[in-house]
């Protein structure tokens, strides 16, 4: 069953992107993303979807979020954390907590309040991850 959450991306989108995620979004549907929930801050992290995150709260499109846990082994695609690939979800938490090293900005990107279906993430058997570019 849907709910409303905050949800706050790991980064600040890039408009000139925004626009195409937007546009596939209105033809593709909702999106799904990969997201921690932080019982501090009663709000997901997302670890991927900066620009689909914007796009559904912008389009008003309702978002499925696949809660992880820190154990849980997921693809990324940040590439000033390591070179892509999979990684353990409380890295990248920290990551994104944390800031990039050597950057001036917020720990982390913009929240947003959005409509949600929450299912639990089931990690896959991962060796190598599809390339980042085609999943946007």
């Amino acid at each position: 069953m849907p709910r409303v959450v905050t949800v706050y991306a790991p980064h600040e989108p890039d408009g000139s992107k925004l626009g195409l995620v937007s546009y596939r979004m209105s033809k593709l549907g909702p999106p799904t993303i990969k997201a921690w929930w932080d019982r501090r801050l009663l709000a997901f992290i997302a670890l991927e979807g900066s620009h689909r995150l914007a796009a559904a709260a912008a389009l008003k499109v309702p978002v499925t979020i696949l809660k992880v846990v820190l154990e849980d082994m997921v693809c990324h695609d940040f590439q000033d954390l390591y070179p892509p690939g999979p990684e353990r979800v409380g890295n990248m938490v920290d990551y994104i907590l944390s800031g990039p090293l050597g950057k001036e900005r917020e720990p982390w990107g913009p929240a947003y309040r959005l409509e949600a279906t929450i299912r639990r993430y089931q990690t896959p058997d991962i060796d190598e991850c599809p390339d980042a570019e085609e999943e946007a």
